[in-house]
């Protein structure tokens, strides 16, 4: 038997007792290298995960590469234990990749890697910094501010299948939730589905994670969000050369209770804020390519 939410209604362990879980929308809506203002951090959350062992040296850049519409993003192994505490550190230089929809709404994302994790550093600039009211776990993209990284086995035209994931993360009652999205899975499914009048979309599983180390600093005008992500939650090896990568930054309006604006790294800029199955959908189509430097 499968349950229904409306609108924020519902919560992730409710999903998992009822074994499925649909989400219902009405919504139709649609909406260089700035560093971030350097006020005085108004809060710092940290959480504690397995990664942060010593690596060998590399580094994280956004490159270009022929063909058509392909967007290499070129990671490099970390040479020093990562710290997750919400400081650029081990970070600092890493040449960022930049998104921007305009002054006030971009950010500058930061990649390195080891055999324990993949670690990223955002810096985001925005007027309304970390503010998501949504109180069902399963649609934060939907209700303000959140991050994610989207990767899978291989970009380009493809539907979406076992190994892909979305990880997000956003603020949820004074913490930092990470989110885990897979179209499909192998065993172990939970269906989640996300509709709206316009059509909808199915997850074979949406879980929280515990084991993601995450540290967020909130700013005046922005925030930095730090995390290491096992590879054991990707569903990658850290021995992959090339991986199927997006990743996209949300913000909300000034009360934290929608979001406004989107921004996406494998379509080189903003996209369209539309409804709940438009954003949670997986689109390989639209991302670039991961690459490991050895």
């Amino acid at each position: 038997m499968g349950r229904e939410v409306e609108g924020q209604r519902g919560a992730l362990g409710d999903a998992r007792r009822a074994g499925h879980l649909e989400v219902r929308s009405q919504e139709h809506g649609r909406g260089g290298r700035g560093k971030l203002e350097r006020n005085r951090a108004q809060a710092v959350l940290l959480s504690r995960g397995p990664c942060g062992a010593l690596a060998r040296r590399g580094g994280g850049q956004e490159q270009s590469r022929g063909g058509p519409k392909e967007r290499v993003w070129a990671i490099r192994r970390a040479t020093t234990p990562v710290k997750i505490d919400g400081e650029l550190g081990e970070f600092a230089s890493e040449a960022p990749a930049q998104m921007v929809a305009e002054a006030n709404r971009q950010a500058m994302v930061r990649l390195l890697y080891d055999d324990q994790c993949l670690y990223l550093t955002a810096d985001v600039q925005d007027d309304s910094p970390w503010k998501n009211a949504g109180g069902d776990a399963t649609a934060l993209f939907k209700t303000g501010d959140e991050l994610s990284l989207w990767i899978g086995p291989s970009a380009g035209k493809r539907p979406p299948g076992v190994g892909d994931v979305r990880l997000l993360f956003a603020p949820s009652a004074g913490r930092v939730v990470v989110m885990a999205y897979r179209p499909k899975v192998v065993q172990g499914a939970k269906p989640v589905t996300f509709r709206s009048p316009s059509g909808m979309v199915t997850m074979d599983k949406v879980e929280e994670l515990s084991d993601v180390r995450t540290a967020v600093k909130v700013f005046e005008k922005g925030y930095r969000l730090a995390a290491a992500i096992p590879w054991s939650a990707i569903g990658l090896s850290p021995g992959v050369e090339r991986f199927g990568l997006d990743l996209s930054v949300d913000f909300s309006d000034p009360a934290g209770q929608r979001n406004v604006a989107r921004l996406h790294w494998g379509r080189n800029g903003a996209a369209i804020v539309y409804d709940l199955p438009t954003e949670a959908r997986f689109e390989p189509e639209s991302w670039g390519v991961g690459v490991l430097a050895r």
